[in-house]
């Protein structure tokens, strides 16, 4: 049995984060015994704690819950990112599992604008609790080898750290080309992410000089959940869609993905969705080898505004070239993208 321990129910529309988390749930319905810290749908905290215990994840029902499965011995307790980790009693955490997403290294813990939200004294607090918290686990998963890098910066030791992308749903219908070039580029995250804010910024002024460079007027198209501030709303080349049901039919008037990230540790769930698509997609250098696809030819990567223009000057002027990057991009998501292997991996005993 394994358990299962994360901050809310995930379902198919979850965050990024949580996403992988749906997925192994439906994967391996029959391994898993899954504990919710708090927020969930009314009715499911009773399927979520052990048996005879209801009501409210408060400290009380914790303790309770963690009585009874130290009685019952779960084979394995898999925690969900640092604020549940260090719910797991630490005589426990040896023998445990840890996902983990979003490692803030070193390097960016106390100057990087993507955690300044949080005050000094709360960053070093953090990097303090990923150094030890981290250390203590039997195993921890990242989706990437940029943050397994990270992690051993932290000193965590690599015997102890598993790489693991996520996977993606290949959808039966593809992109398709339009019949004439339509102008338009696509960038797909949340829209409240200070990451994607800043690659949306980034975006729009790769696309101003290449259309300084070489006459092509190319737009961008965003879409994603969240409330995007104004200042992007105001560029005059980025148009915010928001969040849609259908990606398909956004990125059927569009001519390419383009994702300029950096830095872009984790895999990109977004490049992701629309490579299995069949989109060609034009990405930074970072974002490449966050999905483990540098010198990928699948991929368009580059990491500069001359490098930039020319891949997409190309797949604007040769639609056979978008159509054999999207057939490629899609192949490869489809063998080396897979949720089974993923919760495969969450739910597999852990090595001595």
């Amino acid at each position: 049995m394994t358990v299962l321990i994360a901050s809310d129910w995930p379902t198919a529309d979850s965050s990024g984060a949580l996403l992988p988390l749906h997925y192994v749930l439906k994967e391996r319905p029959n391994a898993v015994r899954l504990m919710v810290a708090r927020r969930c749908e009314p009715g499911l905290l009773d399927r979520a704690l052990p048996k005879g215990l209801r009501g409210t994840w408060t400290r009380r029902a914790r303790a309770a819950a963690w009585d009874s499965l130290r009685r019952g011995g779960p084979e394995l307790i898999v925690a969900h990112r640092l604020h549940t980790a260090v719910q797991v009693p630490r005589e426990l955490r040896s023998t445990s599992r840890l996902i983990v997403q979003d490692v803030i290294s070193p390097k960016i813990a106390l100057t990087s604008r993507v955690h300044s939200t949080l005050g000094h004294a709360q960053r070093t607090r953090y990097l303090f609790l990923e150094k030890i918290i981290y250390r203590q686990f039997g195993e921890l998963v990242v989706v990437s080898k940029p943050e397994a890098r990270s992690l051993m910066a932290l000193g965590v030791p690599p015997s102890k750290i598993r790489v693991v992308p996520n996977g993606v749903d290949i959808p039966v219908s593809v992109w398709q080309p339009p019949q004439r070039s339509l102008m338009k580029a696509l960038y797909f995250g949340r829209l409240d992410s200070t990451r994607n804010q800043e690659a949306i910024n980034l975006a729009s002024a790769i696309l101003a000089g290449v259309r300084g460079r070489s006459g092509l007027d190319v737009s961008l198209v965003v879409v994603g959940r969240g409330q995007a501030p104004k200042r992007l709303a105001s560029l005059d080349n980025v148009e915010i869609v928001g969040e849609v049901e259908d990606l398909l039919g956004v990125a059927r008037q569009c001519d390419f993905m383009l994702n300029p990230q950096t830095p872009a540790a984790g895999v990109k769930n977004s490049v992701l969705a629309c490579m299995a698509l069949g989109m060609p997609c034009i990405v930074s250098a970072a974002v490449a080898e966050g999905l483990g696809l540098a010198g990928s030819d699948a991929l368009a990567i580059s990491d500069d505004a001359v490098g930039y223009g020319s891949r997409i000057a190309r797949l604007l002027e040769a639609p056979s070239e978008a159509v054999r990057m999207g057939e490629a991009a899609r192949a490869l998501a489809s063998s080396r993208f897979s949720w089974s292997a993923y919760a495969d991996a969450v739910t597999s005993p852990l090595v001595a």
